[in-house]
């Protein structure tokens, strides 16, 4: 597998989920649940992004097709 790869995906997540803590520390209790579901919409849609143009751009050993 592309171990520096799953080195970085880590690194994001681990990011993501500080700045998750971050964000909802500086909001009030009300609008908490808001800034989870915004910043899970966030990882979901960038990880989606990142599979569908990143990874085929990233490695063009594998023919260099978008998203394969």
């Amino acid at each position: 597998l592309f171990t520096w790869e799953l080195l970085a995906f880590g690194a994001v997540l681990m990011l993501q989920i500080s700045f998750i803590f971050f964000e909802s520390g500086s909001v009030s209790t009300k609008t908490t649940q808001a800034v989870l579901n915004k910043s899970t919409y966030v990882f979901v849609v960038s990880s989606i992004t990142w599979y569908c143009f990143g990874f085929g751009f990233g490695n063009q050993a594998y023919g260099g097709f978008i998203g394969t």
